[in-house]
């Protein structure tokens, strides 16, 4: 096998030290390989001195493996102190060592040897910059679900207390039921005066509401929808600062978002989430398809002896995996293309509540497609119109399928005459 680099280092990193090898041809033996092994502290100092001794030994390629965050700061160092040197982060799970074999000289060496030759597919590391972008759209994301699991807390102590509120509003966090939940707290146990505390179109509900509000709400219950709230106020004022420390980082790609945000289903906090994840830059992507399957968000390709084992998609970037399902859900609920795809996929899956999911990871792979497009050539969305599937499928079979329907809503049959 041809040697690619003829002097290459591979980095076992850990949280307190990192095992490092070069790999370089033999002085002594024609077309032999000599492996020198050193051991370095995580500390600033100690990856200063590793980066020196990465450039002293004129090494050409560096490569370590994705191990949590411990190997930013040696990425980082070797990036300022030796911007000559190809850095290349792999998966460890492409580079697995032979069981029984492991440790971590072995692991060195193992990274060393595999970067000579060239046999590393790096992954996508992005500019300093948009790994800012990264960390504060990903904490977002986390203080975003502990608001939704906090919420959830507090819609399950409401039914501890036979509490409805959560059946008649569709938002335990919106101003009406919020009004409803603080006079609560404060001791107020009327149902009239509760329901009264509704505003605009939840005014239509008041009915509804008296039932809702009627329980055995207690104290106990109000000290504890109490710090349920606060702690709820607390993570929305934490997600908002993120959200304004995330807006500078975003001003260079204004243009881009603003192409973004003609997508159905895409809100501002989708597309920053995008930009952040793929960095914005479609170079990066040959097409649409290696976009959609680095995010893992395309069909399982296993196949055995011909036969098709499972379609079920990979482990990927779950915030990514998030905002496009979420931004699925809402194109499904639009006069779109994507609505339009929604309603097919879920006819083809199986309409039912795994059907509807599938289809909405489905609408959210398309979405992915369609922004590959947009951010390459900075152009907004063309939808192809929500009667896309009706005009490009077999108009008989079409027809076959809404006869059916008819059918199975009436009970009647019905006969198809040529239009005079």
């Amino acid at each position: 096998m041809r040697i690619v680099y003829e002097r290459a280092v591979g980095l076992d990193v850990h949280l307190k030290m990192i095992q490092a090898c070069l790999d370089t041809p033999s002085a002594q033996v024609a077309g032999g390989r000599v492996q020198t092994q050193r051991q370095f502290k995580t500390f600033t100092d100690a990856l200063a001195d590793l980066a020196g001794w990465v450039s002293d030994a004129g090494a050409q390629v560096v490569a370590m493996e994705s191990t949590a965050m411990y190997w930013l700061p040696a990425w980082q160092m070797l990036e300022r102190r030796c911007p000559q040197v190809q850095l290349i982060l792999v998966n460890p799970h492409h580079v697995q060592q032979v069981p029984g074999r492991k440790t971590d000289t072995t692991d060195a060496a193992w990274l060393a040897e595999l970067a000579a030759f060239g046999l590393l597919r790096g992954s996508l590391v992005p500019p300093g910059d948009i790994r800012q972008l990264r960390h504060l759209t990903r904490y977002r994301h986390r203080l975003t679900k502990q608001r939704g699991s906090e919420t959830q807390r507090v819609l399950m102590l409401l039914e501890s207390a036979g509490i409805k509120l959560g059946v008649v509003v569709s938002d335990i966090n919106g101003v009406s039921a919020r009004r409803m939940l603080d006079a609560l707290i404060a001791g107020e146990r009327d149902v009239e005066v509760l329901a009264d505390l509704a505003l605009a179109r939840m005014r239509a509900k008041i009915g509804d509401l008296r039932r809702a509000t009627t329980g055995n709400f207690t104290d106990a219950h109000a000290a504890m929808l109490q710090v349920m709230l606060d702690h709820i106020d607390h993570l929305d004022g934490l997600i908002n600062r993120l959200s304004e420390q995330i807006r500078p980082l975003m001003a260079p790609f204004d243009e881009t978002a603003a192409h973004l945000a003609t997508v159905p289903g895409f809100g501002l906090r989708v597309i920053e989430t995008l930009i952040a994840q793929t960095t914005g830059d479609m170079n990066h992507f040959p097409d649409e398809h290696h976009l959609a399957s680095w995010a893992c968000l395309c069909p399982g390709n296993r196949e055995s002896a011909g036969k098709r084992k499972s379609g079920r998609t990979r482990k990927g970037n779950p915030e990514l995996r998030h905002v496009l399902t979420e931004a699925g859900w809402a194109a499904s609920r639009t006069s779109t293309y994507h609505g339009a795809l929604f309603r097919h996929l879920a006819r083809t899956l199986g309409n039912n509540p795994v059907g509807r999911k599938k289809a909405a990871l489905g609408v959210g792979h398309s979405l992915l497609c369609a922004s590959w497009h947009i951010m390459k050539h900075n152009i907004d969305y063309h939808d192809l119109g929500v009667d896309y599937f009706t005009q490009h499928h077999d108009p008989d079979k079409e027809a076959d399928r809404l006869i059916k329907k008819l059918h199975k809503l009436t009970g009647k049959n019905v006969i198809l005459e040529p239009a005079e």
